[in-house]
């Protein structure tokens, strides 16, 4: 046996045990009650998945699963999602994944379900295409999209991140340090997929593979080493917002007062077309630093604080009149459509407008 056979085996044997090792703490995280990130967890079960389905392809196993084959193309597009949401969780910013960042990964898996269904022999076809060279540009621009995709989600994440390390505190903070390492490393591979899809060799694939399959147990031992991590990780992104806050100097317990002063004494909150810019200029702040306010130190956003307001404000009209119609206590308060109003009421409240009304009215009777 050569030196290449030897590394491709070696290669092959690397990347299929880091697979079931990915799957395993992906599964292992899930039901664990240490209090990791679930979105940790997806992720591990991402990159088994991923390395798996590379492992046949390397290997030429893929012949004798062929109905594995491609399983990994919608989980190319999840995996952008889910690794910036594991980077929010880790420096505690309060941003959700919306239904738009998992619709091209729908979108993908509905446009592949006629090939999964396809005949096992037809896709034994495509993969022996593929091992004589012939990969398709439609194949090809579908991994380009995907490895696309990737790279605007950490490009995402590193807006996030930049920054906090202007702050002196979270930038020389030996926790930052490692977590950087992992994310410049998760940038190299992502360069080493898009050579791989250029360079169309088996040896290209194998590279990229081997780099991919380091991820996992390299992400295992450190947080073996450092148990805490992610928790100090918060710890240094609060510390660096602190030091780097655009609410430098001001008392915010005055802040909080007068901001409230502000909504009651005019009822802002009322105001239909009521905008972060108006209020931050009342308050004499930028909108950054209001913004800053209300997600760092409220917990919420200037939508949420506005519309507890009116939800309180709405409630006690209906309270005062309880034959007030649902839709003109929401007009007074200044929602703008009875939809939009019931959907925060019942966010608010865990009661409808109707049910809360109703309610009063046998109060009243009582």
């Amino acid at each position: 046996m050569s030196w290449t056979d030897s590394a491709s085996a070696l290669a092959q044997s690397a990347i299929n045990f880091s697979a079931w090792l990915s799957l395993l703490l992906g599964c292992g995280y899930f039901v664990s009650r240490a209090g990791r990130s679930r979105t940790l967890a997806v992720l591990f079960l991402l990159l088994g998945i991923l390395l798996l389905h590379g492992y046949l392809v390397i290997s030429r196993r893929i012949l004798d699963w062929p109905w594995l084959l491609y399983i990994h193309v919608p989980v190319l597009f999840f995996l952008g999602p889910v690794s910036f949401r594991w980077i929010c969780d880790v420096i505690k910013e309060n941003i959700r994944l919306k239904w738009p960042d998992l619709l091209p990964g729908i979108v993908v898996t509905i446009v592949l379900l006629p090939f999964y269904l396809s005949s096992a022999e037809y896709k034994r076809g495509v993969a022996t295409a593929f091992y004589e060279g012939d990969l398709p540009w439609t194949v090809r621009s579908v991994f380009f999209l995907a490895l696309g995709s990737y790279t605007i989600y950490l490009w995402r994440s590193l807006r996030l991140i930049v920054p906090l390390l202007r702050a002196v505190s979270f930038r020389e903070d030996h926790n930052v340090r490692i977590a950087g390492g992992l994310v410049a490393y998760a940038g190299v591979v992502t360069l080493i997929a898009v050579a791989s899809l250029f360079a169309n060799r088996p040896a290209a694939l194998h590279v990229m593979l081997s780099g991919l399959a380091l991820f996992p147990p390299v992400l295992y031992l450190i947080t073996a080493r450092y148990p805490d991590l992610f928790f100090q990780l918060q710890s240094a992104a609060e510390k660096g917002r602190y030091e780097y806050s655009r609410l430098g100097g001001q008392n915010l317990d005055e802040l909080k007062a007068k901001l409230a002063a502000l909504m009651e004494r005019e009822s802002l909150y009322s105001q239909e077309d009521l905008t972060l810019e108006e209020v931050a200029s009342r308050l004499e702040l930028s909108p950054h630093a209001l913004s800053e306010f209300f997600n760092s130190h409220l917990k919420t956003n200037f939508p949420g604080y506005v519309n507890a307001l009116r939800i309180d404000a709405a409630c006690k009209l209906m309270e005062q009149d309880p034959s007030r119609t649902v839709l003109s206590a929401a007009y007074e308060v200044g929602f703008s459509a009875k939809s939009t109003f019931n959907a925060a009421f019942l966010r608010h409240k865990s009661v409808s407008p109707t049910q809360f009304r109703a309610q009063k009215k046998r109060q009243k009777i009582v």
